[in-house]
């Protein structure tokens, strides 16, 4: 009787370990993001986005706002379109969506074409 109640502490302790891992190598690699802030999406094209990927932070003055949610390829004006999704509690004014003062990924400078939130506005 001992035995198997020991046995089962040792799985219990093994599958948090297991658990724990995993979440430390999902964030890590910036597979997995946990905010529970509501967010609002704000849209730009751009002539070149290399480098960016989804997921990415997007920085304003050195603090993550906000993370790259889509990128995609607009056929008509052969141009990237980048969505961001921006914490809510990070309100900014109008006039700093065109400022190019925010960040994305491995420093890509975002600005200067970037709308009024859902609204995209071409470079």
């Amino acid at each position: 009787m001992q035995r198997s109640k020991n046995d089962v502490w040792v799985g219990m302790f093994v599958i948090i370990g297991a658990v724990a891992i995993l979440f430390l190598a999902l964030q890590s690699a910036n597979l997995l993001s946990l905010s529970f802030q509501s967010t609002y999406h704000v849209s730009a094209k751009f002539d070149n986005v290399g480098g960016l990927k989804p997921k990415a932070a997007v920085r304003s003055g050195g603090v993550v706002v906000g993370r790259v949610e889509t990128l995609a390829f607009d056929d008509k004006t052969f141009q990237a379109k980048v969505t961001l999704a921006l914490e809510s509690r990070y309100a900014f004014p109008k006039d700093r969506y065109q400022s190019g003062q925010w960040r994305c990924g491995g420093g890509h400078p975002v600005g200067r074409g970037v709308g009024e939130p859902d609204q995209p506005v071409p470079l």
